[in-house]
């Protein structure tokens, strides 16, 4: 992958980075070659490795000069910059965390795994905040252990000074280009007399004090992918590992099924932002759930998508029902429910009706806020109602908040349930908590986070499948 110069032997060698002693760390400033350097390294992984053997990952910080290496059939990540890219980002380096806890518990039965990061210096500018500090911690930690257990990282710098101490003192072999100040060279253990030349590609080694030239494809990265590509047609594609939130999830998305038949129940309401798996409502005898946030931030979607999930579900007490109070303005109105009741007038028959049923009962209220419920009918239901019932309601987050003597007060106590589209600074005291300051991910409607205990989750929230 390298010419090595030898002038005491006086011969030119082959070299290049040996996986088995370590990671990679490459320095210099932007056109000094590092970014064709990770390319290069690519390439002769690709060329020398089969698929089945050997993953790549690729965070690319820099200006896209990777981005062709996604069409490597080794290639499972790439991740570059752009609009959106944050989240990308921050799920990469989760993923590396969640790849080394694997391999620490089945080691040796993961293919190698090569990671190229081009940008620390860029990635460590953009992730500053509190957040972004505990995912850095997580790339720090997986860079210091990785190795050991098959997964390995080539990093390149503009930056000297931007590599951490926890990165720096494990990094046995790096190569210095072109860098801004000679003096980072000395720090480095390299004498002024063995600074390569300013020449892309052309680095030094500070370990041995010699110098080499990085070979790249005569023929371009991209014909150069491609003939790689041809070398392994017969593999096939493999599965991305990092993906999306997406903007919309149905039951049938997630795979997973509504489970009432011990405590607590468990039903589905999302898909999780940090590892996309599913997210549910664990719910107790006794307890019940809020669902709140602004206008149209799909409040009633949500109530609609938990309706179609748990009716009809089969309990050793019967199939559960949904039931249903809203106004007329309500989705729930026109919904395939077990009973509704449209308006105030007809609330107080439902609940009596509910107060002699055996069976498992979901209650659906939309829009809370408006049944002011004069006659403590629903607080009395939510109170002492019969075994079996869960209510689920909600309502404007910011008109709950200011409910102090509204049934939804009892309905809050089990802090349970989700917040769309919240206010960071006031909505957690709904379910019990506290919000992050800072979402990755931009909260659209049917975005925000899931209550259970206290304990909050970002989700993007069900969506009816009909």
């Amino acid at each position: 992958m390298t010419l090595l110069d030898e002038p005491d032997l006086q011969r030119q060698s082959a070299a290049g980075w040996d996986l088995s002693v370590g990671n990679l760390m490459l320095m210099g400033v932007a056109g000094s070659g590092t970014s064709t350097t990770l390319a290069s390294i690519a390439l002769t992984l690709a060329k020398n490795s089969d698929p089945a053997d050997l993953d790549l990952m690729i965070l690319d910080m820099g200006s896209g000069d990777l981005e062709m290496l996604k069409r490597l059939p080794h290639t499972v990540a790439y991740v570059g910059t752009g609009a959106g890219a944050k989240e990308q980002q921050a799920r990469f380096l989760r993923h590396l965390n969640t790849e080394l806890e694997s391999r620490r518990a089945a080691p040796g039965t993961h293919r190698r795994t090569v990671v190229l990061l081009d940008g620390l210096a860029s990635l460590r500018d953009e992730f500053q905040d509190f957040e972004g500090q505990q995912l850095l911690g997580l790339l720090y930690r997986a860079y210091a252990d990785g190795p050991a257990l098959g997964l390995s990282f080539a990093v390149t710098t503009t930056r000297a000074k931007a590599v951490p101490s926890v990165m720096n003192e494990v990094t046995l072999q790096k190569w210095l280009f072109r860098l801004a100040d000679t003096y980072d060279y000395s720090s480095l253990g390299v004498r002024a007399k063995h600074v390569p030349a300013a020449l892309p590609g052309r680095c030094v080694d500070p370990r041995t004090s010699l110098q080499m030239h990085v070979a790249t494809p005569g023929i371009g990265l991209e014909a150069a992918v491609d003939r790689v590509r041809q070398g392994w047609g017969d593999a096939p594609a493999k599965t991305t590992a990092i993906r999306s939130l997406p903007t919309n999830v149905t039951m049938a998305d997630l795979g997973v099924k509504p489970q009432l038949e011990t405590e607590p129940w468990h039903i589905p309401v999302g898909i999780r932002e940090t590892d996309l798996s599913p997210a549910f409502l664990e719910i107790y005898e006794g307890e019940h759930a809020l669902i709140a946030g602004p206008a149209r931030s799909g409040k009633s979607t949500v109530l609609l998508a938990l309706a179609e999930a748990v009716r009809g579900v089969p309990t050793s007490r019967g199939p559960a029902q949904v039931w249903g109070i809203c106004d007329r303005r309500s989705p729930l109105a026109t919904a395939a429910l077990d009973r509704i009741a449209v308006g105030t007038d007809e609330v107080p028959a439902l609940l009596a009706s509910l107060r002699i049923e055996r069976g498992p009962v979901f209650l659906l209220i939309d829009d809370a806020e408006r049944f002011e419920d004069t006659d403590q009918s629903i607080a009395g239901i939510v109170a002492s109602g019969p075994p079996g019932l869960c209510i689920i309601a909600s309502g404007r987050a910011a008109d709950l908040r200011g409910l102090y003597s509204h049934w939804t007060k009892s309905i809050r106590k089990s802090r349970l349930g989700v917040v769309l589209q919240p206010d960071v600074n006031y909505d957690g005291e709904l379910l019990g908590a506290t919000l992050p300051r800072k979402a990755p991910v931009a909260l659209t409607a049917g975005r925000g986070y899931l209550g259970v205990g206290g304990q909050m989750s970002l989700i993007q929230s069900l969506s009816p499948g009909s």
